[in-house]
């Protein structure tokens, strides 16, 4: 092993990678080997691994990679285990959470210092070891299961390098290995806890995992059922995590996030326990959780808290409900104490985020504690309920309200504990309406029924009221309760609730029928005022209470308490008591009245208050108890007769009674006129005094004075209250009245006030009846129903139900029902007076009436008529008229009123109920014939005056058609007579459904229902079906009726469906489609709908085809509401036939025969074909509901055949404006691009997409040769833009979802694709390509070579540039979405995309460009194919197409360049591919862009020194090709060609590295200078320095100038680069005449007011003095330069040059380089004048120099010229 770690170095890469092989193989052998033997193999292994080569993820390869190693189960285990183990080591640290001390020695070589050291020369680095490890974990050479625990162990490491890959291979290995194994869960809890056994832990024991690790695997133990087998470990983690330093760990300062967040993944943890954990484990962790919870959550400083705490306090209240809500301890205990905490904790809870928590838990234990608080148990519930309602807390709100929640659902409803905290809610004002609500709730029995658990027999009468007694008293309703004095509603809602437990009690008391109903309330009162025998089980039962003493005593209290809310200063409290206290007095025993005498001056008091409804009733009451024998016989007597007196005072002073005195003169008159009604009426009983004589000298004229001559309403209120009771008991005579007004007159006002609307006075009319005698009083009696007939004009509906009852008392007198329920005192009601003849004549007329054509009358007459037979049914008058009752509602079935309709419908009920077996039968008879006919039956005779259709409903323009004789005049206008009968038939149309509207209205329901059972409907059960298709009809009056009549004709619905399924069928069928009226369509069509859901495939299959045809017909109906009847039945019949597809779990043949009756037919013209869009629609709906929800076993015969559709219905479903806006982009100013990228958006969203995809997921082997010839077809014969995007799209789905599948067929799908990549949409084309890179994953090397020979194809042999885009998109694709399959041909495919990416074309050159910059690291990749670009490029440049030769003439310059810049240089060999192809590139014509093959041209000339030292020819063509390119007239290129030239120049002319043979002789300074020249020279020759100003003026102008300066400056710079600076090479008079003529050119060249051209001319000017400074051997015949002046040419040029320039036009770059060139001729000049007149020049320029710098540089020549002077 020594040997083997020392000599490893010296391996090659190929060698350590298969050594690695040889070592993996077999290593499980080491588990037994000595542990120095074993850890140094395993880091042998670690060494090795660096240079392991994993093939690519997903390939062939990575597959069969465990084979290929020869591992067995063992070793990977192995491997497994100690990879797991490196990914827990801290080399740094003495520990490792999570690993043992013997862990640590194994991975550490014993402790070495050096191991996991990277500078040492065998350590390691663990952070690139471990990124390594983890890659191999997660290759296919290791199994899921095997890699799961490496891989979470590196998931919670700090480093997100390791735990983020990490993360992404555990959340794919959760997912395929079975967490529900014992070994797996002890594992995690043996890393989570640690195996540490004693306080001295031996070397093997391993310490607890890290926190973050912590975290990590709870998250894995939430997610497996199995760690929820070990509740000691559950419990154990709460005690070592949850409470760990709970005394400090919650200060800010003191918090760690990690800690934090490990308590959230407990309480995350402790959630799924709760909810998962079977009940006796769950009662082990409840038992010892709970408590830690308590002190955990207590532990909290609620002011310190951070959002994270927070959040884990929050989710710990709601884990510790839940906890609680399962302890069966916990809820049985006596003191409530964890519910009390619960409460307290709701209370003083700041945070609200928290306190929903503490809501949640406080809900939690909800459920529980209302199944298990017993009777037992109720008290200390209740206590504590109580005790809250009160509670002084930060959150009163929420407490009360969570202990409304407890009252309503753990109370029953018979507590009266429970009811008085609901009542302690509702009194307190101050408490929220959602308060007020859920204390209604507690008091409403209906909703404690529906809600509760407890609702069964046994214990039914837990749901019954409170003992009366028991409530009254807990309830405290007298004044004194301190609760009444701070809540002004709490009496009232007492009152209110104790009224309504004794009318409950009451009725039960007698065992009157009674069920807690949503409408309990109203039915209470109803029975209450109008039901005698409800009436009398009230007397009753209130006669049994006043028998005992505390029955007495509270009916007392609520007596006082009632008068005490009526003096209330509240309005609600009044109004809400004085009902209960009239009811007290009305139904109560003459004992319990006796007692209420008492108060009668309190009571007397009341009746005078502003509130007039206490008036009304109070009255009623003072009449009632000061009428009673009981206060003749006591002192109470006398205190009446005061209160009479001083009533009768008020009355009489009623003229002058004004504001509130008018109120007080209403409540005495009342007040009286009731004592004398009900005294009246005792007197014959009990005893009472008799006051009839004082009453009429006293009362009656000041009733009648009033009644005739109040103005003031409330008088006149009062009465005509008074008179009708005066008149109701008959405490007076005609008489007594004609006495004092005559009878004429009298009914003359009421009839007035009545025809106001006034219903007291209808009643008194009624009353009025009374006291007139049949045979006496004929003709009086007669007046007074004619005035009532004559209200029929009065229009609100309501009052003709008053005139009835009106007219039902003048027709029977007391014998009336309305009467006899009213009747308010005890005993019988009286008797009379008779009306034998009066019956019989009012009957007939009445029903005369209801045949009239008059709407007003027939809908009085039939309301009237219907109360007689509601009140007077009982008649012998009124039983034989029961046939003419029956013909008179029957016609009026079919009136369009709806009023009409309903009293009809309900009078007829009443007639079947009084009728006998014969009547009843005939009745439903006409019923039904009327039913179910399509003719109506016309109430009576049509007449001009006839109203056939509502107002409004015809609109002719000014007006509209109601009535006959506008249907006559109509038609008489236009001509046409026939008009006449289609009214009339529209009109008898109208009332057929009008007729049938009214079945079920209130008693024809109970009629049929009756007569189904033993008369007519049980020998003929031909109805149901048409009666089955009315309950869906349209008309929801109709609707409902049918319904009404359904249930109750239907007492088990599905078995009469069932027995008659076929007919109704057949007759739904025959409707849907046959039917002329809307109606019959669009009922079958709901039906239909109704009748299969639900229903097994089996029953409708032999309907199904034709119940699908007609659906697709009627779906394109005329009628909108008919069409989307049909859109319902489509839709529930693709809802049966997914449930079909759904249900076919073990055989798929039942759903594969649904399937091909149905597919066709969608797929065909009369699905999605259909020329109907609404058909199209649905068809489609219905095709994706069938994709989506189908089984894949069920589907994949037809999944080729709907791909093949999906995708051709992309085309066809497109939007048709976007196929508008596509073809007229152009009138709308948009991009065809823009709109493509809509249409592409719409495909990517569309829902035929999804379930085309939806269809590849089901694909198998046998079903993908089939797809595969689908889809080729496809890509070759689509014609829309969306299918072919639609295409491209399936194929990259097929590629990344399906690779397996896909592979096999890869290369022809490849070959199909390839020819449609040449789209004249961009869009298609793109997409296309794209899914040609995908499909390159699986192809093979020769179809993908294919391909790019393809694209090449396209590249140089297409004229089309867009064809040369297609190219570079197909290239990029590959590359893109085959990087592995791309990097294996790259040596084929770079050098096409290095030339194509230099193409003149910018969306060509940015694809390839991409392309080369995605897949190359660097410059040195040009090197790399350097023989292959040439050679490509080579074989364009001589190619007829421009921009072919572009661009290879640029790829060859630019990996010249590349080369360059990788390597500093350009070596020979690498010349001899570039040279030639370079200078032949350069030796075409300039062409925009050359400028670049000059660049590679200036690199290889001053790169390849080698190159040019070796090859004199070569180097001798560089001087000639640059001066050539600089001599080109293009003004643009020759800018680049000058500046190159000067570059090589320069380079050249030092030794080194220039070619020795190097000409810079004459001849090419002879020709810079003349290309200088020639550049200054083309313009104009008069110019001057102002030129360009006034030559700028455009833009194209400018950059033209600003051209022409750069290209002056760059042979400015050429012409310096011919100078020598290096040694003399030249004499100094050959200097001297190149001065000469450098300075001529100079100063034509500084006439350009440019930058540029000044600085290079004043550098070339300083170059040039410096080279003949240079000279030490002056030439004789040139002794020096003779002066600075014009006397001299070169000194006069000098001057004109260096000083003849305005400083203003020079910017100080250039006035900087100037003081140069003046710095070095002051070293020039040597002779005294000369430098004399250069000091003066200079000390001038110095004095109006501005910059420090320049100003420095010309001090310095001062300077150097005055030392000259001194030192000549």
């Amino acid at each position: 092993m020594i040997y083997i770690q020392q000599g490893l170095d010296r391996l090659t890469h190929g060698e350590r990678h298969d050594l690695f092989k040889t070592a993996v193989s077999g290593i499980s052998l080491n588990a037994h080997a000595p542990t120095a033997h074993s850890s140094g193999f395993f880091n042998l292994i670690l060494r090795l691994l660096v240079d392991f080569d994993l093939p690519p993820r997903g390939s062939k390869e990575d597959d069969i990679l465990r084979e290929t190693l020869g591992l067995d189960d063992g070793d990977a285990q192995y491997l497994s285990h100690w990879f797991g183990k490196l990914l827990l080591l801290r080399p740094r640290s003495s520990i490792s959470p999570g690993l043992s001390a013997d862990d640590h020695m194994f991975l550490t070589l014993q402790n070495k210092a050096d191991v996991w050291e990277p500078s040492s020369a065998t350590g390691l680095n663990v952070t690139n070891v471990k990124m390594l490890v983890l890659k191999v974990i997660g290759s296919a050479m290791f199994k899921d299961e095997e890699r799961l625990f490496p891989v979470l162990y590196a998931s919670a490491d700090q480093n997100s390098r390791l735990a983020d890959p990490a993360d992404e291979i555990l959340k794919r290995a959760v997912v395929n290995v079975s967490l529900n194994q014992r070994g797996v869960v002890e594992q995690l809890y043996n890393v989570y806890f640690g195996n540490l056994s004693s306080d001295q832990p031996d070397s093997s024991s391993a310490i607890p995992a890290s926190i973050f690790l912590r975290i990590k695997i709870l998250g894995v133990l939430s997610r497996t059922l199995e760690s929820l087998g070990s509740p000691e470990k559950i419990i154990n983690i709460v005690e070592r995590d949850l409470l760990e330093n709970t005394a400090h760990a919650y200060d800010d300062s003191k918090v760690d996030r990690a800690s934090e967040k490990l308590r959230s993944a407990i309480i995350s943890f402790l959630t799924f326990a709760v909810r998962n954990a079977n009940k006796d484990h769950l009662h082990v962790i409840s038992e010892a959780v709970i408590p830690k919870l308590q002190q955990f959550i207590d532990g909290y400083v609620q002011d310190t808290m951070t959002m994270e705490s927070k959040g884990v306090r929050g989710r710990s209240f709601e884990v510790v409900g839940l906890l609680a809500s399962t302890n069966q301890n916990l809820l049985a205990d006596p003191e409530l104490s964890f519910l009390q905490w619960l409460f307290e904790c709701l209370g003083r809870e700041a945070d609200r985020d928290v306190l929903v928590s503490i809501d949640e838990a406080v809900s939690a234990m909800l459920r529980p504690m209302q199944h298990r608080v017993a009777t037992e148990n109720q008290l200390p519930l209740q206590n504590l309920l109580l005790k809250n309602m009160s509670l002084p807390c930060r959150n009163v709100r929420n407490v009360v309200y969570a202990s409304l929640r407890f009252t309503n659902r753990c109370l029953p409803f018979n507590n009266v504990s429970g009811r008085l905290i609901d009542l302690i809610a509702i009194g307190n004002t101050n408490n929220s309406h959602e308060i007020i609500e859920e204390a209604k709730k507690g008091l409403d029995p209906y909703w404690h029924e529906t809600t509760s658990q407890d609702s069964d027999s046994a214990d039914a009468e837990k749901q019954d009221f409170p003992n009366l007694v028991d409530l009254v008293k807990a309830l405290d309703v007298s004044s004194t309760n301190p609760r009444i004095a701070t809540n002004s509603n709490y009496r009232a809602a007492c009152l209110s609730f104790c009224r309504e437990t004794l009318l409950w009690r009451s009725l039960q008391y007698r065992k009157i029928k009674t069920d807690f109903s949503i409408d309990w309330k109203r039915k209470l009162d109803l029975a209450v005022a109008e039901d005698i025998e409800a009436r009398t089980a009230i007397r009753d039962f209130l006669s049994e209470a006043i028998k005992d003493a505390d029955g007495k005593e509270i009916l007392a209290n609520l007596w006082v308490a009632a008068l005490d809310a009526m003096q209330s200063e509240s309005a609600v409290e009044r109004a809400a008591t004085a009902r209960f206290a009239y009811e007290l007095c009305a139904l109560g025993p003459h004992q319990l009245l006796s007692s209420f005498g008492l108060t009668l001056s309190r009571l007397a008091k009341i009746v005078l208050t502003n509130d007039i409804e206490v008036r009304l009733l109070a009255s009623q009451s003072f009449g009632l108890i000061a009428s009673h024998a009981s206060l003749s016989k006591s002192t109470s007597w006398d205190d009446l007769g005061g209160i009479l007196d001083r009533f009768g005072e008020i009355v009489s002073d009623w003229k002058n009674a004004v504001g509130s005195a008018v109120n007080q003169c209403h409540g005495a008159t009342l007040s009286l006129c009731y004592w004398w009604s009900s005294g009246h009426g005792r007197q014959p009983k009990l005893g009472a005094p008799k006051n009839d004589e004082r009453a009429q000298k006293v009362i009656l004229p000041l009733v009648l004075e009033m009644l005739e001559k109040a103005s003031d309403l409330t008088l006149q209120d009062c009465a005509i209250i008074g008179f009708g009771q005066i008149c109701l008991a008959r405490a007076v005579s005609l008489a007594d009245v004609s006495g004092r007004i005559g009878i004429s007159e009298l009914v003359e006002l009421l009839v007035k006030k009545a025809k106001a609307g006034n219903e007291r006075a209808i009643a008194s009319l009624g009353n009025l009846s009374l006291i007139l005698d049949e045979d006496t009083d004929s003709e009086k009696l007669q007046l007074l129903i004619d005035s009532m007939h004559h209200l029929h004009e009065i229009r609100q509906a309501e009052t003709q139900f008053a005139v009835g009852e009106a007219l039902s008392t003048a027709l029977c007198g007391w014998d009336c029902k309305m009467l006899q329920s009213r009747y308010d005192l005890e005993g019988s009601p009286p008797t009379g007076p008779i009306r034998t003849k009066t019956c019989a004549s009012l009957l007939q007329r009445i029903l005369t009436d209801c045949g009239t054509t008059k709407p007003a009358l027939k809908k009085a007459a039939v309301i009237w008529l219907l109360c007689f037979i509601q009140y007077c049914g009982e008649r012998s008058e009124i039983q034989n008229h029961l046939q003419q009752f029956q013909t008179a509602f029957k016609r009026c079935l079919s009136d369009r009123d709806e009023l009409v309709q309903e009293s009809a419908s309900r009078g007829l009920g009443l007639v079947y109920e009084r009728g006998g077996r014969d009547l009843k039968d005939d009745l439903v008879r006409d019923l039904i014939g009327s039913f179910s006919s399509n003719k109506a039956e016309m109430s009576g005779t049509v007449t001009e005056d006839t109203q056939l259709f509502e107002p409004g409903a015809l609109p002719t323009g000014d007006g509209s058609i109601t009535t006959y004789k506008d249907i006559m005049s109509l038609a008489a206008e236009v001509g046409d007579s026939s008009l006449v009968y289609r009214f009339m038939s529209l009109a008898s149309n109208n009332a057929i459904w009008s007729s049938r509207a009214a079945f079920g209205r209130f008693g024809l329901s109970n009629v049929l229902s009756d007569s189904s059972v033993d008369g007519y409907l049980a020998a003929n059960p031909k109805l149901y079906p048409k009666l089955y298709r009315y309950r869906f009809d349209p008309n929801s009056n109709v609707r409902k009726s049918m319904n009404d009549i359904w249930t109750a004709l239907v007492k088990d619905s599905n078995g009469t469906i069932e027995a008659n399924f076929d007919g109704i069928v057949e007759d739904l069928l025959v409707n849907i489609v046959s039917g002329r009226d809307w109606r019959a369509r669009q009922a079958s069509c709901a039906a239909i709908a109704d009748l299969v859901q639900g229903r097994k495939l089996e029953r409708v299959e032999p309907y199904l085809d034709r119940i699908w045809t007609t659906c697709f017909k009627v779906i394109d109906d005329i009628k909108e509401s008919v069409r989307k009847a049909a859109a319902e039945l489509a839709r529930v019949l693709s809802a049966l036939l997914i449930r079909t597809l759904e249900a076919s779990e073990g055989s798929s043949t039942t759903a594969e025969q649904v399937l091909s009756k149905v597919l066709p037919f969608l797929l065909s013209t009369s699905g999605l074909e259909s020329s109907a869009d609404d058909v199209r629609a649905l068809s489609l709906h219905t095709l994706l509901e069938i994709i989506k929800k189908g089984k894949a076993r069920t589907l994949r015969p037809f999944l080729p055949e709907l791909i093949e559709k999906l995708l051709g219905l992309l085309s066809t479903f497109e939007p048709e404006s976007i196929n508008y806006i596509s073809l007229n982009a152009s009138k709308y100013n948009l991009k065809e691009q823009d709109i493509d990228d809509v249409r592409l958006k719409g495909v990517r969203s569309s829902p035929l997409m999804e379930a085309i995809e939806r269809c590849l997921d089901q694909l198998d082997d046998t079903t993908m040769p089939k797809v595969v010839t689908v889809l080729k077809e496809v890509i070759k014969s689509a014609v829309g833009m969306p299918t072919k995007v639609g295409v491209s799209r399936v194929l990259v789905s097929l590629c990344t979802r399906r690779t397996f599948l896909v592979r096999p067929h890869a290369d022809e799908l490849l070959q199909a694709v390839q020819k449609r990549t040449v789209d004249r949409n961009d869009t298609v084309s793109s997409s296309y390509a794209a899914s040609l890179g995908y499909l390159a994953r699986g192809a093979s090397d020769k179809q993908i070579l294919a391909t790019v020979a393809f694209a090449k194809q396209l590249f140089f042999e297409s004229e089309e540039e867009r064809r040369q885009v297609v190219s570079g998109e197909v290239i990029h694709a590959i590359a893109k979405h085959a990087s592995d399959r791309f990097a294996a041909l790259a040596a084929a495919i770079l050098p096409f995309v290095f030339l194509a990416r230099h193409h003149d074309d910018e969306r060509v050159k940015e694809t390839f460009a991409e392309t080369w910059e995605e897949n190359v690291g660097g410059a040195r990749a040009a090197s790399l194919y350097l023989g292959e670009i040439v050679t490509l490029a080579s074989e364009q440049l001589g190619s007829r197409r421009w921009g072919l030769k572009h661009a290879a003439a640029r790829a060859i310059a630019d990996a010249a360049g590349s080369i360059a810049a990788a390597q500093g240089s350009v070596s020979e060999a690498e010349m001899a591919l570039i040279w030639p192809a370079l200078r032949t590139a350069l030796a075409e014509k300039s062409w925009e862009g050359k400028e670049k093959v000059l660049t590679g041209f200036v690199v290889v000339a001053t790169k390849a020194p080698g190159f040019w030292a070796s090859h004199d020819a070569e180097a001798a063509e560089v001087t000639q090709i640059a001066l050539r390119e600089a001599r080109r007239r293009n003004a643009a290129y020759q800018e680049h060609a000058i500046g190159a030239l000067g570059k090589i120049v320069a380079q050249w002319a030092t030794p080194d590295p220039a070619p020795a043979k190097a000409d810079y002789g004459d001849s090419l300074f002879d020709a810079v200078l003349e290309i200088c020249r020639t550049a200054i020279e083309s313009r104009s020759e008069g110019e001057d320095e102002d030129a360009m100003d006034v030559d700028v003026k455009s833009r194209e102008a400018a950059k033209e100038a600003q051209s022409h300066s750069r290209t002056i400056a760059a042979a400015i710079e050429a012409l310096t680069a011919v100078l020598p600076a290096g040694p003399p090479t030249l004499t100094y008079g050959a200097l001297q005449a190149r001065l000469s003529r450098i300075l001529d050119v100079l100063l034509r060249a500084v006439r350009q007011a440019a930058a540029p051209v000044h600085l290079a001319a004043y550098d070339c000017c300083a170059r040039s003095l410096a080279a003949l400074r240079r000279q030490q051997q002056p030439d004789p015949a040139h002794p020096g330069l003779a002066s600075v002046d014009t006397s001299d040419p070169n000194g006069a040029r000098i001057e004109q040059l260096l000083f003849g320039q305005r400083d203003t036009i020079l910017t100080e770059p250039v006035r900087q380089r100037r003081a140069d060139a003046v710095l070095a001729l002051s070293q020039l000049v040597t002779q005294a004048a000369q430098r004399d007149q250069l000091a003066r020049l200079v000390q001038s320029a110095q004095g109006q120099e501005k910059s420090n710098a320049v100003r420095a540089t010309l001090t310095q020549a001062q300077q150097h010229l005055h030392a000259a002077a001194r030192h000549p």
